[in-house]
């Protein structure tokens, strides 16, 4: 005998309930998770969910921005695809640019300018890939061509700066989804490590979290660094670089024929540029932008403050520098016929 179907309206009543409540606790998590963050559960600085936290070492080094960058996770991609500039290098351009003088300089022009570099990435071969799959095109490419840990125009995955599911051989090679998941594993992760931190007596929890726990966010917006938490990075009286190189150093055509095909396959238009660190050597490139016939900003020294002894720029050094890369920049030709046309995403 078939059934009689119940005309209690209770069932029905509490299954719209449920309903409810959970399209409720949906819309809170996304909420708290996205709307108010550049992406899902991201770490944002004294509340500006503008930057990101990027970097952890308590335990392992993992950088976040390859995930970011690789599998466009929150609005950094969509901002590199507005720039006008664009920067390519590792992390001699995220601790050499200083993010308030580069602001002060592009809103005075007019511009979007985007720093893409990827630290530990000794090589320009990851920027290639995430440049190819998001087809970015600014106006202006700006490459440091140094060639330490590696030449930046290696075919390679050179990733000196993390290991594991965070390095770049390995983002490369699984998708999105992935990509989304190691992104909020590593947000909860982190907030919750900051918990449990804040609770436990000072030093008690060393063994548990070895490494210098060093606290550095990126922008979304523009892609540079905040490294005023890293004391290294602030500190008043560093030493500056001492140039260990020969300054007897040339290109070769193996080189010359590699960075012609970075520059052909990115398109647009470029100049070089060399960050001052210990291996600086200005000779190799200037011959580098010549065989390129592109123009080369380089510095006359490698005199700045160094917050490690050479590989990597302090605050102090850093304004320094910027300063005189973009006073340089609009003496190039390449810039003012950028900034003859107006920027067709003016700020």
């Amino acid at each position: 005998m078939p059934s009689i179907p119940s005309s209690d309206p209770a069932p029905a009543r509490y299954l719209w309930l449920v309903a409810g409540l959970g399209a409720l606790f949906l819309a809170v998590f996304s909420w708290w998770g996205v709307a108010r963050r550049d992406h899902f559960a991201s770490i944002p600085l004294d509340g500006d969910t503008a930057w990101y936290r990027n970097y952890g070492d308590r335990v392992t080094r993992e950088i976040q921005d390859r995930d970011i960058l690789y599998h466009d996770i929150g609005h950094s991609i969509d901002e590199a695809r507005r720039a006008d500039i664009i920067f390519l290098g590792h992390s001699m351009l995220l601790w050499g640019l200083q993010h308030d003088v580069i602001d002060a300089f592009a809103r005075r022009h007019g511009l979007r300018i985007y720093n893409l570099a990827s630290a530990g990435d000794g090589s320009g071969e990851f920027l290639r890939l995430v440049v190819k799959r998001w087809d970015l095109h600014p106006r202006l490419w700006i490459i440091n061509a140094d060639d330490h840990a590696a030449n930046f125009f290696n075919v390679s995955l050179d990733d000196f700066g993390a290991s594991g599911k965070s390095s770049a051989i390995s983002v490369v090679k699984y998708g999105r989804v992935r990509g989304f998941l190691n992104v909020v594993g590593r947000n909860l992760r982190w907030r919750l490590e900051d918990k449990i931190l804040a609770l436990a007596p000072e030093g008690w929890l060393k063994p548990l979290f070895p490494g210098p726990g060093l606290a550095v966010w990126r922008s979304a917006t523009d892609g540079n660094w905040y490294l005023d938490r890293v004391p290294a990075f602030v500190q008043p009286n560093n030493a500056d670089i001492k140039v260990t190189r020969s300054q007897d150093c040339h290109t070769d055509p193996g080189e010359v024929a590699r960075a012609r095909h970075y520059l052909d396959d990115i398109g647009g238009a470029t100049v070089l540029m060399l960050a001052p660190y210990h291996e600086f050597c200005p000779q190799r490139v200037r011959e580098l932008a010549a065989a390129l016939d592109v123009e080369a900003l380089i510095p006359p020294d490698a005199q700045y403050s160094s917050a490690d002894g050479g590989g990597h720029l302090d605050k102090r050094g850093a304004i320094a520098f910027t300063g005189f890369l973009l006073g340089a920049l609009e003496q190039t030709a390449a810039f003012k016929a950028l900034a003859a046309a107006p920027s067709p995403n003016a700020p």
